[in-house]
């Protein structure tokens, strides 16, 4: 059984991540990414914003009481799976996080009534430019609770060509078991299937990164 001291309240995870986040713009960060590729040097700027379509609640561990040493195994299993989805989220949402490093630029919220996206935005390449800047890739996060205690993650951004987008969705389960749900492209060329998915997100904490490896193959 968990327990937390008394009189601590329970917040959705978002707040608990990043409590310094406006509730009312969300969490939202635009990061650097290095790449290999020849052709970018200076790497990709990704610009994240994470959807909470429904919001899980979360609280902080400080004891777990328990009288046998056999009722570990369950509890390690779900801290496992927090302190997993906590690093895919801190890898692209925290200041500094990540297995490789990247640096942050400031990112202007945009008011809360302007809901609209530019899909010509959205789809363009993020080679492409303005006003001589490289534009940052758009990357749309989601998160919901999934089924057995699962976390759902959903994951959406253009493809390479700037012709369509790229989606998936994936758990993670008890014990940070990943099972990838969705994986599409809208011209069908991806060069990846849901095991290599799986394998990436499994051996690697760092969301970006596998976005950046997702959408070179786009």
């Amino acid at each position: 059984m968990l327990s937390s001291p008394p009189g601590l309240s329970v917040d959705t995870l978002q707040a608990k991540l990043f409590p310094d986040s406006p509730s009312a713009t969300g969490v939202q960060r635009r990061l650097y990414v290095p790449t290999n590729g020849m052709e970018e040097e200076e790497g990709i700027r990704h610009e994240y914003k994470l959807h909470s379509i429904k919001s899980i609640l979360a609280r902080q561990i400080f004891e777990i009481p328990f009288s046998h040493p056999k009722e570990l195994a369950g509890v390690f299993s779900i801290l496992r799976q927090f302190a997993h989805v906590s690093a895919l989220f801190k890898s692209c949402f925290s200041p500094v996080a990540g297995i490789i490093p990247k640096t942050e630029d400031s990112v202007v919220a945009a008011p809360l009534g302007d809901k609209e996206m530019d899909l010509d935005a959205f789809l363009a390449d993020g080679n492409d430019t303005a006003d001589g800047a490289a534009q940052p890739v758009p990357v749309d996060i989601s998160a919901t609770e999934g089924q057995s205690g699962a976390f759902t993650l959903g994951v959406i951004f253009p493809q390479k060509t700037g012709q369509g987008v790229v989606g998936c969705s994936f758990e993670v389960g008890r014990n940070a078991d990943i099972r990838v749900t969705e994986l599409s492209a809208d011209d069908g060329k991806l060069g990846l299937d849901a095991n290599g998915l799986e394998w990436a997100l499994a051996i690697g904490s760092d969301l970006g990164i596998v976005v950046e490896w997702l959408r070179q193959r786009s």
